[in-house]
């Protein structure tokens, strides 16, 4: 496992499901420079998924009490780069971006991903090894997990 993170709730299933994407895209490697629930010390380059909180999900309508159909989890990947390397880890940014970004109706372990929505990569962290850390936050818009 790849994770960080102990709890296989809804939201680690959607990280687990991101992350086999993105290593099956040839993006990143889970559990070598891939990790859920935050950076590891070592490697300096790598990438990390946190979940980010999300919308209320989408609802039918019915004289009864209304089921949710769809949801719509956030997303936050970080994008760490080795010392003093600032075009490493953009680059490895951009490419997730590419990747995630404008995904549409593709079914990943089973689950049906409606769509990705992400913002650009920008930098938000050079920490205390001068490892330069980007940030992509996306919006997906899936099936009703059952995690």
């Amino acid at each position: 496992m790849n994770s960080l993170v102990a709890d296989k709730g809804s939201y680690v299933v959607l990280l687990d499901d991101l992350s086999d994407y993105l290593t099956t895209g040839g993006v990143a490697t889970a559990g070598t420079n891939m990790f859920i629930g935050g950076f590891l010390d070592q490697p300096d380059e790598q990438v990390s998924m946190l979940e980010s909180g999300g919308f209320p999900p989408i609802e039918t309508m019915s004289a009864g009490p209304s089921t949710h159909v769809a949801e719509m989890p956030t997303v936050q990947v970080l994008v760490r780069g080795g010392r003093n390397e600032r075009q490493g880890p953009r680059t490895l940014a951009n490419s997730v971006f590419h990747a995630l970004s404008g995904l549409r109706n593709q079914t990943i372990n089973g689950l049906k991903y409606h769509y990705i929505q992400c913002q650009p990569p920008a930098i938000v962290d050079i920490d205390a090894n001068n490892r330069t850390v980007f940030s992509i936050n996306c919006t997906i818009t899936r099936n009703r997990s059952t995690g």
